[in-house]
């Protein structure tokens, strides 16, 4: 008893384990001491084959136990028969207790006899990896194939478990080969996507080098920097540069390395390396007939294109992929950070509903991972947001928090999905909405990417705005100018010109006639450089007519955006022509009753509201059955299909929606029906 007051069991249950155990026969010793080792929950007929004894008389020994209460039968019933396929002790402490029945010797060989049987009889990698990574012994090639296969499973999804599994696995398994090797590449990815980078890059460093030739070892840094890519910029670009170091490398190693190189160069704001590697990039992509190669060139030299504002460049290098990828059959997904430019890209010319039916397209080309649905979730967002659909939008963000533990805020997918909420919240206008926002995005101005710091520069300046914090604004707009890209576009925020037809509004307000004007500057270079792009030539005129107060040119702008899908840029164009047609002293019904449809069908009840407001005050209110009508409320639509007996698989088909937006949908329902009265 002194031993169990030590362990701090409760006097109650010390004393069933003294009366319990010590009066159980030899046999329910044996029983209960080998089925501890398996867990708190054990099979009758795993513990017979692993003591070599006849199934009945384990149950003999079962139903000893069951009598003095220290096992139960995991059934409603307390007969010991063959309907009962499990027990369970009663407490752990139980459990605990009576692995001492089974000598310290011969555990081991118990468990891992436990885990052979476990895979004869189907079980998964995974349910018998927690006590193989215990059991299994340096050499054992089995037991590292087994972790491996379970590491795997686990994947993206749950990172944290998956990497200690590698990790196992490289402990077990013998360094120096190329096997080991691989298996450290794995590890290096799920260290980095459980947040471990600097033990993702140490285990990387220790075991790359296992590989009989340097090609070999730059193919295996290749595939480690494309699937790293997704969490490290920086690491991707440490691999590419090891690789490319390296003696003996062919064309389609070289030119697959640079033009993934040049994109991770990019996605972490080192631009000054780029224009000495995009001529090797393409050279040696023309030395090989490799599609891959061919692809990400194409890729690579569509990024650089756009950063240098030649759009209708980057488009064609796009399509001219886009091309080679029907025309050879390729299924492969692009790899990051390539996967979402062709979508983002299009939206950003104002043609949002073509990138939101590509994210379709890319979501069933790629895996299941949560890694890679939660990239696309959070680009559907934002586009869903462009198109001006705001209940989508935060919808599909809610998606995207269904992969909580792999989401990772200061990441791509974080920050659109944080621009997402700051940007409905000032739409819709809601005070609290709004102060949660401004709060949520107060982290992100810290950000050491320009273009992460420019986002958020520009989503705390609209929420002062909207908050009427005149002071903020201003200091916001201040700091915004030293933002700005070292050359190329030379954007304040970010890579989408209507945002700068923000910066340049919001400056206007805060008193920054200097900064509007700079950015109206970088807006006529794109439009000029891009004549065929009729959205860019819509956004110079916006800010055109906002700088000089000319209604006529933000009409003309409102008729450029006719042929974009950019509903809330049109509704600000309406907008600003009305408020600058009542300055004027002129009639402004039809430009305002136009803004106020859009906005209506937008959801945007702040703006809606705002034209209301303005109306009235010229003597034209909004009569009753003049109101736009709202947008349909996808929450309402999943619960009523919900309600109709279809399941999420079924509702997401019929939405045109992913399962996790769905989800998300189901549960703001539920969570509206437990608000009602009476619930």
């Amino acid at each position: 008893m002194d031993e169990l007051a030590r362990r701090r069991v409760p006097p109650i249950l010390a004393e069933q384990l003294g009366h319990g155990f010590g009066s159980a026969s030899e046999a329910a010793r044996q029983v209960a001491g080998v089925a501890a080792l398996l867990g708190r929950r054990w099979r009758p007929d795993e513990v017979a084959a692993l003591l070599g004894w006849p199934e009945p008389a384990v149950r003999s020994a079962a139903a000893e136990l069951t009598a003095a209460d220290l096992v139960a039968p995991e059934s409603d019933s307390v007969d010991v028969d063959a309907d009962v396929e499990s027990y369970a002790f009663r407490h752990e402490s139980f459990q605990r207790y009576a692995v001492r029945f089974v000598p310290a010797a011969a555990r081991r060989g118990h468990r891992r006899a436990w885990v052979d049987l476990r895979l004869a009889a189907g079980a998964s990698p995974v349910e018998v990896a927690s006590v193989l990574a215990v059991v299994a012994e340096p050499g054992d090639a089995e037991a590292v194939a087994i972790l491996a296969a379970a590491a795997r499973a686990l994947g993206e999804n749950t990172p944290a478990p998956a990497a200690d599994l590698y990790l196992r696995a490289l402990d077990l398994d013998p360094p120096g080969t190329p096997e080991h090797a691989r298996l450290a590449a794995e590890a290096a990815v799920a260290l980095w996507a459980a947040e471990r980078g600097e033990d993702g890059s140490a285990v990387s460093d220790a075991s790359l080098r296992g590989f009989p030739d340097a090609p070999t070892e730059a193919r295996a840094r290749l595939e480690l920097a494309l699937r790293v890519a997704n969490y490290s910029s920086a690491e991707t670009i440490r691999q590419c540069r090891l690789a490319l170091a390296l003696p003996g490398l062919g064309a389609e190693l070289r030119a697959r390395l640079l033009s993934l190189l040049i994109g991770a160069l990019y996605t972490a704001d080192e631009y000054e390396d780029v224009p000495e590697l995009q001529e090797p990039a393409r050279a040696a992509a023309g030395q090989t007939d490799d599609v891959q190669a061919q692809l990400t060139t194409l890729e690579s030299g569509s990024v650089v294109a756009f950063y240098a504002g030649d759009w209708e460049a980057a488009l064609a290098a796009q399509d001219e992929a886009d091309a080679l990828r029907t025309l050879t059959r390729t299924a492969a997904p692009r790899p990051a950070p390539y996967d979402l430019w062709p979508c983002m890209q299009l939206s950003a010319v104002g043609r949002a509903g073509e990138g939101l039916a590509l994210t379709a397209r890319e979501t069933r080309r790629a895996s299941a991972s949560g890694l890679a649905l939660l990239r696309w979730g959070a680009a559907r967002a934002q586009l869903q947001f462009n198109l001006g659909r705001l209940a989508l939008a935060l919808a599909e963000a809610e998606g995207v928090r269904e992969f909580d533990e792999v989401v990772d805020p200061d990441g791509f997918a974080g920050v659109l999905v944080a621009r997402v909420h700051a940007r409905t919240a000032a739409h819709r206008g809601m005070p609290e909405e709004v102060a949660a926002a401004r709060r949520a995005v107060a982290p992100r101005l810290r950000s050491e990417l320009r273009w992460q710091r420019g986002t958020a520069l520009l989503d705390a300046a609209l929420l002062a705005d909207q908050a009427g914090d005149t002071d903020a604004l201003a200091a916001l707009i201040g700091e915004a100018t030293g933002n700005r890209e070292p050359e190329g576009v030379r954007f304040f925020a970010g890579s989408d010109a209507a945002d700068e037809l923000l910066v340049g509004r919001l400056a206007l307000r805060a008193g920054h006639d200097a900064v509007a004007r700079e950015v109206l500057d970088t807006l006529v270079r794109l439009e000029t450089r891009n004549p065929r792009l009729p959205f860019l030539h819509g956004l110079a005129l916006h800010l055109s007519g906002l700088v000089d107060r000319d209604a006529g040119r933000l009409l003309q702008a409102a008729a450029a955006y006719a042929t974009s899908d950019r509903v809330l840029v049109r509704a600000g164009a309406f907008e600003d022509a009305g408020r600058q047609q009542l300055a004027d002293g002129r009639d402004a019904d039809t430009a305002l009753r136009q803004a106020l449809r859009l906005y209506s069908a937008a959801g945007c009840r702040n703006d809606a509201d705002r034209i209301r407001a303005r109306l009235a005050a010229a003597g034209r209110p909004v009569a009753p059955g003049d109101e736009p009508p709202l947008p349909e409320d996808p929450t309402v639509r999943a619960a009523e299909l919900a309600a109709g007996g279809l399941g999420t698989p079924e509702i997401a088909e019929a939405l045109d929606l992913p399962a996790p937006t769905v989800r998300a949908l189901l549960r703001r329902a539920a969570a509206r029906a437990r608000q009602r009265p009476g619930h």
